[in-house]
């Protein structure tokens, strides 16, 4: 699953074990959502991925603060075409 930031917050880079730094992920950001494996984060928070580089940022952050990105052109693939559109009515002016 991919999200893009729309408020800016803070990521924190693990390099070792022992050590983290932390960095502000940027409005317009595309996070990689990375599911659980032998490298978990601390409790109520998850991995993405940014630039290249895996980031644990808090679970309330990527559901507040980022929004689900669609990759519409796998979405029509995989739906097929859109239908048709209708024409739009206004109640007021048509009986």
């Amino acid at each position: 699953m991919r999200y893009r930031v729309t408020v800016p917050f803070t990521g924190f880079l693990s390099r070792l074990e022992t050590e983290s730094s932390s960095i502000i992920l940027p409005t317009g950001a595309m996070l990689h959502y990375l599911p659980i494996s032998n490298h978990k984060p601390l409790l109520g928070m998850v991995r993405v991925l940014w630039q290249g580089r895996e980031y644990s940022i808090f679970a309330k952050d990527l559901h507040e603060k980022c929004e689900r990105h669609v990759d519409l052109g796998r979405s029509l693939a995989s739906k097929g075409p859109p239908g048709p559109t209708l024409p739009q009515t206004d109640p007021q002016t048509d009986p």
